[in-house]
């Protein structure tokens, strides 16, 4: 009777151990969506750069913002252009939506999609961003279709 209930005092010990430590850790999945809706945007502020490897001969890479105000709505910060012109920052604001592993933004942009700043929506903003990496501190996108546009961003702590 003794050596019954020290074996099952044993696995009841084992067992809560066994779910604290579950608990502690980062969700398992793989699926970038999942790694992306755990992450309770909501109300969080992002930071980085956008990079573009392949744009008239010039490098870019200037500062980029994000951030998600609800579960649909958020705000982006912008290079206005390339070269000496991406120290110019533009504002927009967009709803977002995440399906499988992609990321999209569309917004609520009236203008001249000629101009400059139209320009820029449609390249580092509106569209659909595949969701390379995602984490709590981490959020990694690529433009959808491939074309060496990258995003990274880090979480801002509040």
């Amino acid at each position: 009777m003794t050596y019954l209930r020290a074996l099952a005092t044993m696995a009841l010990t084992a067992l809560i151990l066994c779910g604290t430590i579950s608990c502690n850790q980062e969700p398992s999945s793989n699926n970038a969506k999942d790694q992306l809706d755990s992450l309770q945007l909501a109300g969080t502020r992002w930071a980085g750069t956008i990079t573009d490897e392949h744009t008239w001969g010039e490098p870019l890479n200037a500062p980029y913002g994000i951030i998600f105000f609800s579960p649909s709505n958020g705000q982006a910060s912008f290079p206005l252009g390339y070269g000496s012109d991406s120290k110019y920052i533009s504002n927009i604001n967009f709803k977002y939506t995440i399906h499988s592993s992609e990321l999209s933004f569309t917004t609520d942009f009236t203008g001249k999609r000629d101009s400059e700043r139209g320009k820029a929506i449609d390249r580092f903003v509106e569209g659909k961003w595949l969701i390379m990496k995602a984490t709590r501190d981490e959020i990694v996108l690529c433009r959808r279709p491939l074309t060496e546009i990258y995003i990274n961003l880090k979480r801002v702590k509040e």
